[in-house]
């Protein structure tokens, strides 16, 4: 190499993390059976998420604490259900299911 210049070092590469946002879903609810399978990802940034729901504007009760999982849950006719999932209070995704009479 000249005087005054370095030799050139290579830029590491790396390979981009996809971050999984966090999500909520819920299946339709069965006419029978009314159940819903509600499926949850916290994300990597939340594996202590934690699970709740709000039927009918109530209050809002808790379900479990789990970061991922799935749960198959009833729902009442005429009534509708806010899942909330939520991590030191703060809500990461939502999905209402509302049950038909």
């Amino acid at each position: 190499h000249r005087l005054g210049t370095k030799p050139s070092t290579p830029t590491p590469t790396t390979t981009p993390t996809t971050a999984i946002a966090p999500m909520i879903t819920a299946s339709l609810p069965l006419p029978v059976t009314g159940q819903v399978v509600l499926e949850w990802d916290g994300g990597k940034d939340h594996p202590y998420a934690e699970l709740w729901v709000k039927v009918n504007d109530g209050d809002e009760t808790f379900i479990v604490e789990q970061g991922k999982g799935a749960r198959q849950v009833t729902v009442e006719p005429g009534k509708t259900y806010l899942y909330i999932l939520a991590d030191a209070g703060k809500r990461l995704a939502t999905v209402t299911v509302t049950s038909r009479q």
